[in-house]
């Protein structure tokens, strides 16, 4: 009786080991499992490091002055970072007057006050802006600014106006702190 005892004993600690393998196996495939998703999302971040907002101003000039010093400017920015672009109510425009490279005056231009988007331009097609409408990857959008510059500043003759500087300096300054800066030579 007492041998029969002893191999129920034992019976039983072979099915309490054998339960708790199987149990072990279960916990080691959950963890297994939990890690190989792990390694799947890690390996997605570094598509979404890649994500940036970059402008630039590829074009700008003064196509108009008004006798009264009014300058009236138009820029052309471009979206060449991986995401769309579209609040332009906490986006400004810095105009630095210069002459002989020292900076004379500069003004800060916001959206809707000063500037504006006239329109959005892709591998050569040209469509108006509508209001809230995004500038995505790859387009230009062409901003319509104009600024008031002071008296000593031009020179109005016979109804036409002449600029006493040189150049001005343009800086977009997207919501985010993206930033275009342009160089344009004024032909006084």
């Amino acid at each position: 009786m007492i041998a029969l005892m002893g191999v129920s004993v034992a019976f039983s600690a072979i099915i309490i080991v054998i339960a708790l393998l199987v149990a072990l196996a279960l916990v080691l495939s959950a963890v297994t499992y939990n890690i190989d998703k792990l390694a799947e999302s890690l390996k997605e971040i570094p598509s979404y490091s890649k994500i940036s907002t970059l402008v630039r101003i590829v074009n700008a000039s003064i196509y108009n002055v008004s006798p009264d010093g009014r300058v009236n400017l138009s820029i052309t920015v471009n979206n060449y970072g991986s995401t769309r672009i579209w609040d332009f109510n906490h986006s400004q425009i810095i105009v630095d007057i210069v002459n002989n490279s020292r900076t004379l005056d500069s003004y800060l231009l916001k959206y809707r006050d000063n500037w504006s988007i006239s329109n959005i331009s892709n591998d050569g097609t040209v469509t108006p802006y509508s209001e809230g409408e995004p500038v995505y990857p790859g387009e230009n959008m062409t901003i319509i600014a104009a600024l008031k510059v002071p008296s000593s500043l031009y020179t109005s003759i016979n109804g036409s106006a002449k600029l006493l500087f040189n150049e001005m300096d343009l800086i977009f300054i997207y919501a985010n702190g993206a930033r275009g800066e342009y160089r344009v030579m004024v032909n006084g």
